[in-house]
């Protein structure tokens, strides 16, 4: 996984977690839904500091590329 595509997967995690913390601070959001962007920024920010697990994860599923891998799971979520 290059180093471009980690450093915005770290970037993308921090701001969808942000927007969160900030959508129940002003109270538009509950805690409910708000678990859905903690998951999914947790595993943008987990990707991205141990990116061996997409590509084993890729290996395994048989996709040819880990990028293909993230891009599929953030579609299906």
């Amino acid at each position: 996984m290059s180093t471009i595509l980690r450093l915005i997967l770290v970037i993308v995690s921090v701001i969808s977690c942000g927007y969160a913390v900030r959508k129940i601070q002003k109270s538009q959001m509950n805690i409910e839904a708000a678990m859905y962007w903690f998951f999914l920024s947790f595993f943008l920010f987990f990707l991205s500091i141990f990116p061996e697990v997409a590509m084993w994860t890729a290996a395994k599923i048989g996709i040819e590329s880990p990028v293909n891998l993230v891009f599929l799971v953030i579609i299906f979520l």
